[in-house]
Order: C-alpha cells, then structure tokens, then sequence
C-alpha cells in the first residue's frame, strides 16, 4: 500500500476548480494534483457534509492542458452520517506514465454554499505486468 493523503476543500457554490488543503504541505494546492511519473492515484473515500445538492466531478489530464472527466458524484448533502461515500475497491483516478498527469476536483452546479469536502487518496507505485 502506497501513502495515503487527505485533501480538505470547501465548496462554494459557484462551478469551477475545488482548492485543496492537506495537514502533509503547509499550503493550499491550487485545486490541482500532480503525480510524479510512475505513480497512480487512487481514491478511496470521499465525504461531503453541508446542506445543499453537490455535484463534484473528477477530472484527470495527461498534459495539463486537455482534460477528461473520469467520475461525476452527484448527491444531496445534509449534516447526516450518510454524506460518505466508501469505495470497497479504490477508483483508480490517474495514472502517470509521464511527468505531466493532473488529477483535480470540480464543482459543477452545486447548490449550497459552504458544503466541506474531503477525500481520501493512495498514491501508490504503477503495478507492472511481468
């Protein structure tokens, strides 16, 4: 198992790139995620809490210019236990077979402001076919 971060954000109600925190680097990513080359990105739990409907949709690129959805949540948010989502096996979100993969988090019409978003990531080594 690789090393697992949590990134923390909170969404503001207007469409666009979510900026994330994380306790590991001492400042806000600036919404987007790069991986070093060999590395893959896998996301194993998401979790909202707030009031309001948040439509998150995870985006990956492979050279920072072009991206490409990969998975859209849509999911009406309350400060209830049922704002978790668990994954039984990670989705696998990007991997870097170069220097230039991203991977971020949008927000596409949320309504509701102020709605707190984390999700947990494994950056792990790119498993090799022998």
């Amino acid at each position: 198992m690789g090393d697992l971060w949590m990134f923390q954000g909170t969404l503001t109600g207007v469409a666009g790139v979510i900026t994330l925190d994380t306790e590991r680097i001492n400042a806000a990513v600036a919404g987007v995620i790069q991986l070093d080359q060999g590395m893959v990105a896998k996301i194993w739990e998401l979790q909202l809490e707030g009031n309001g409907i948040a439509n998150i949709m995870i985006q990956y690129s492979k050279d920072g210019a072009v991206w490409e959805d990969l998975k859209g949540f849509s999911k009406p948010v309350a400060t209830v236990p049922e704002r978790l989502e668990k994954f039984n096996r990670p989705i696998i979100a990007a991997e870097a077979w170069n220097t230039t993969t991203w991977l971020r988090f949008m927000e596409v019409g949320v309504t509701g402001a102020g709605i707190e978003f984390s999700v947990n990531i494994e950056f792990d080594e790119i498993e090799r076919q022998p």
